[in-house]
């Protein structure tokens, strides 16, 4: 990452203590071309919450967006490019060695090979439940401090690690479902790039109207081939995907103050208000009030009225 320009890359700490370190990351991408050559010092879990970048691993693409999480192994080297010429946000989350070396080695933090190499995979699908608990550890870092500063460090360390346990629970799970792909090398990796460029047109375009014969047609497929090939690729059809993408704005979204939900629906591509609160249940099990009560989020408008109100209002 530090490779990059510094007008470019942004990298802002928020946590440190002896099990783990957090920190923003913000990349405002000016074209399309790949990045310089980056290597990682540490095994980074990171969180892509807006946005959409693809970490290129030698001849192999990494696409990150919203629905997944990028396991980043240390002395890897990488380059980075951005389809679309936007930028991104990430959250980047380092833990001590041991912690991973026990989430992700069936528990047993004395396993050598897990110490040197923790994760499995380079990316996973971020689970609903691990997606609210991220929005959950972002409150707590970037809120107002309830509590003293031992009970700050606690409560922060205890949501990071509730996250990397959901982390290594669906790095498992993916690599028990994962369908043994037979077929030519070069087969597999036009497939992959034809996920890839899906996924950049989901994440780059979310409020517009889609329909499986345009995606098809800008990537140069028939829609029965990228139907297939996404579903075994991405493990859920294209809908499904989008919809996640949508619900995973929407959250962000929520978690920053956004109280109108009628506009926040139409602008994310649902049919209504009620359309975006019964996809919300169904992905999160709540709708987005009890979300917003559950992050202790104050609606943008409450702190608007608070602030013009001045401080004699609360006397």
């Amino acid at each position: 990452m530090s490779s990059l320009l510094p007008d470019t890359l942004h990298v802002t700490p928020l946590h440190s203590s002896d099990l783990a370190r957090i920190c923003d990351v913000s990349c405002r991408a000016h074209d399309r071309s790949r990045g310089a050559e980056e290597c990682s010092a540490t095994d980074d879990i990171v969180f892509p919450r807006v946005g959409f970048f693809v970490q290129h691993l030698g001849t192999r693409g990494i696409p990150a967006d919203p629905n997944g999480v990028l396991l980043q192994r240390r002395g890897d080297a990488y380059r980075v490019s951005h389809p679309a010429a936007r930028g991104d946000e990430c959250t980047a989350l380092t833990f001590a060695p041991t912690l991973l070396a026990e989430a992700f080695a069936s528990g047993d933090p004395a396993a050598g090979e897990a110490l040197q190499r923790p994760f499995p995979t380079a990316r996973v699908e971020c689970p609903p439940d691990v997606v609210v608990s991220m929005q959950r550890l972002r409150r707590a870092l970037h809120g107002p401090a309830r509590s003293g500063p031992d009970l700050r460090e606690l409560e922060i360390d205890a949501l990071a690690l509730e996250i990397l346990d959901g982390v290594a629970r669906a790095a498992a799970a993916s690599a028990r479902a994962r369908p043994a792909h037979r077929g030519r090398k070069e087969t597999q990796r036009t497939h992959r790039d034809l996920v890839e460029r899906v996924r950049e047109r989901l994440a780059a375009h979310l409020g517009e109207r889609l329909s499986l014969a345009l995606l098809a047609r800008e990537v140069g497929s028939s829609p029965f081939h990228l139907a297939r090939v996404f579903a075994r690729h991405a493990s859920t059809p294209i809908h499904a995907y989008l919809v996640r993408l949508r619900l995973r704005a929407a959250l962000e979204r929520i978690a920053q103050g956004a109280v109108n939900l009628a506009e926040l629906a139409a602008e994310l591509g649902f049919s209504s208000h009620a359309h975006l609160t019964g996809a919300f249940r169904h992905e999160f099990g709540a709708p987005p009030s009890a979300l917003r009560r559950r992050l202790h989020v104050r609606p943008v408008s409450e702190t608007r009225k608070h602030l013009e109100a001045g401080p004699s209002s609360s006397s």
